[in-house]
């Protein structure tokens, strides 16, 4: 059965048992499963549905509670806090039924949300070494859940998404961030750790907020009064985003020029592929070889096919795909997606094998792939990958083989090596409509409402760029979302731990420059200093000019990790990098005092740059600076061009020179001592 087939069959099944149960039958939500953790330390709420007036017994860990369910059908029960080091069950029966459910292999542990747009989405088979990071993520104590995409425009009482065992075969399309800082968790505590994925890219901070928190705050009403007055437009909308989106394609990405190789045999059984590395997928091109190419590359695999699967039909799974793909078998091509399908580096493809093409013993695999800009390659993830037959009857012998899988090492060899397109402008932003990811609230009501209630520890939280171009508006929209999701959550202020954005876009030129970028990384410093048990991860050193993925989330989920180890665990460590204090000025310099400088301030590489000082005038100019103080906490800075300074800016661009570390090597965030006007200060 195609991967598709399967899960729209099994979403079918989910759906069709919550939404239409036996009478008198107990229902959970799909938090409530199989492999799930929960919160140690923490009293534990666990709801449902029932018949109105039922009474549901939940058993736990030596605790029996009972509920009746209201005139809704809703229960809820909240146990005590459970300390266990062996997997526990659950058992859930209700008085108008003699069925129980069970869930089974339940860990008590650490328990975190890891929500936000792309970057957070970002997938482990995307990051760098994706093949060595995938066969070597054997934790049965980290569970991985991911809330299935759903846009609403009315809070949901569930979602879609199943609890998994990490392993090599289900960690590939989890967030990289979030694995990354949960097996650091994990490593660190030496407990069990559930993370939950829920996150969409390019979405912005607003869809993620709750509508009554954007409708009481006087900043955040033109959000909704701008999203009501666009609904009658919503038509015209579209078409004008489609055009634009059009020509953004046309400006930003590559067009494949055809095919130059199968017709030297580069798809043949019979072509000797001896000289081609080898390469592990599945894995973005990038990921797997460090190499930053657009273009045409060709895999091959050889593959022994058994006696009973020959002569007949076959079914060739790859997973995704990006960007576009001609597949091969034995040299002849038995299928393709190409431009003409809709985000074609999201489909999962499925190929039919002709029966004529299929013999035992050896066989060839060869797949083209054409990327038409940033990553590329055959991203899986590893289930999805393999050959099977394409009909199964009970009888035959075939069924009782098991498919073969195709991850694993491949032959590759560049076809066709496109320099990519840098310093691109970001692509035109979608019209929000009732059941888009776009309009105000939808996320939270369809991907983060279903959830509330959970015990959790905390949230790790990377977003911003979709909201760059309103970054003042930011300042307040950041701690309504997070003052919203923990009134929901009714378990006081639970940690939440902030990625400040990366460097972006073409490397700074003047010593500080418009930015709606800088002024976003303001926001988010500014919420940390505002909203309580809130901290950030400062990732200025890690981004990358021409990609706003960078592909090295090992280190952005490490930095989020050292603060939860510090704020949340109460472990000694320097979990953040510098912190900007204070300024005196004394005749011509200033001098900056820092927080989190560890045992002390450092220059990377030796080379003090990123600082810029300004008179009066607010001409900001390049400045000197060097490292002071007993404690080495302060940077005193100074320009023969400013006689008279009043102020300084510190990594103020998109992609800025930035070199201030502390002992730890752990990056300053940018920073000004003005409030001067910025970029996005009027736009609502």
């Amino acid at each position: 059965m195609p991967l598709r087939r399967w899960l729209c069959l099994a979403l079918l099944i989910c759906c069709c048992w919550r939404c239409a149960p036996s009478r008198g039958d107990v229902r959970l939500p799909s938090i409530f499963a199989d492999h799930m953790v929960l919160q140690a330390g923490a009293k534990l709420p666990v709801w449902g549905r029932a018949d109105p007036g039922e009474t549901v017994v939940v058993k736990l860990a030596g605790q029996e509670l009972a509920a009746t369910a209201d005139q809704q059908g809703r229960w809820r029960v909240v146990f005590e806090p459970i300390a266990s080091d062996s997997p526990l069950e659950m058992q859930i029966s209700s008085s108008g039924s003699d069925k129980t459910i069970t869930i089974r292999d339940i860990l008590i542990g650490e328990v975190w949300i890891c929500s936000g747009q792309s970057n957070m989405d970002w997938p482990v088979r995307a990051a760098l070494e994706p093949a060595k990071e995938i066969a070597e993520a054997d934790y049965p104590q980290i569970r991985l859940f991911i809330v299935h995409n759903r846009a609403s425009s009315q809070p949901q009482e569930d979602l879609v998404g199943q609890w998994r065992v990490c392993s090599p075969k289900t960690v590939g399309d989890f967030s990289a961030v979030g694995y990354f800082f949960g097996r650091k968790l994990h490593r660190h505590l030496k407990t069990p750790v559930g993370l939950i994925k829920s996150a969409w890219g390019g979405t912005t901070g607003e869809a993620w907020t709750d509508l009554d928190s954007l409708k009481a705050d006087p900043v955040l009403q033109s959000i909704v009064q701008r999203y009501e007055q666009s609904l009658p437009r919503a038509a015209e909308l579209r078409v004008e985003y489609e055009k634009k989106l059009a020509e953004w394609m046309e400006l930003a990405t590559h067009k494949d020029p055809a095919d130059s190789k199968t017709s030297e045999g580069w798809a043949g059984i019979e072509f000797d592929d001896s000289a081609w590395k080898s390469i592990d997928l599945p894995g973005t091109f990038e990921g797997c070889t460090g190499q930053d190419v657009d273009g045409a590359v060709w895999f091959r695999r050889a593959v022994e096919v058994p006696e009973a699967w020959a002569g007949r039909e076959l079914e060739l799974n790859l997973g995704v795909v990006d960007d576009y793909d001609v597949a091969f078998f034995n040299g002849v091509r038995v299928g393709s997606t190409g431009p003409d399908t809709p985000r074609a580096w999201m489909v999962h493809r499925s190929y039919i094998v002709p029966a004529e093409l299929v013999r035992a013993g050896h066989n060839l695999l060869a797949v083209r792939v054409f990327d038409t800009g940033g990553s590329g390659g055959i991203c899986g993830p590893v289930e999805a990958m393999n050959l099977q037959p394409r009909a199964k009857p009970q009888a035959d012998a075939a069924a009782t083989i098991a498919p073969i899988p195709l991850h694993g090492r491949w032959k590759y060899a560049i076809e066709l090596a496109l320099e990519p397109k840098r310093h691109i402008p970001p692509p035109p932003s979608p019209p929000a409509g009732p059941d888009t990811p776009y309009a105000p609230a939808n996320l939270y009501n369809g991907m983060i409402h279903p959830l509330a209630g959970l015990a959790i520890r905390g949230v790790i939280w990377y977003q911003g760029e979709s909201n760059c171009e309103r970054a003042f508006q930011y300042r307040t929209l950041l701690p309504a979302m997070i003052r919203g999701w923990r009134r929901a959550w009714g378990q006081g202020d639970f940690a939440f731990l902030i990625v400040q954005l990366t460097s972006f876009h073409a490397p700074a030129t003047q010593p500080v420059e418009p930015s709606t970028w800088a002024e976003l990384r303001e926001a988010q410093l500014l919420t940390t200093r505002s909203v309580p048990n809130t901290a950030l991860a400062v990732t200025i050193d890690v981004g990358d000019a021409d990609d706003i993925h960078p592909r090295n989330k090992q280190e952005v989920g490490r930095r989020l990790a050292l603060l939860a180890m510090k704020e949340v665990y109460g472990k000694d460590v320097v979990a953040s990098g510098p912190i900007f204090r204070s300024m005196t000025i004394e005749e011509n310099k200033v001098k900056l005092k820092f927080d989190q400088v560890g045992t002390g301030l450092k220059a990377r590489d030796q080379c003090l740059n990123g600082f810029a000082i300004a008179g009066e005038d607010r001409n900001f100019v390049c400045a000197e600076a060097k490292l002071a103080g007993e404690a080495c906490d302060t940077v005193i800075v100074w320009s023969e061009k400013v006689p008279k300074p009043v102020a300084v800016r510190y990594g103020w661009a998109d992609n800025p020179q930035a070199t201030l570390v502390n002992s730890e090597g752990l990056p300053a965030s940018p920073f000004r001592t003005d409030d001067w006007p910025g970029v996005t200060d009027e736009r609502r």
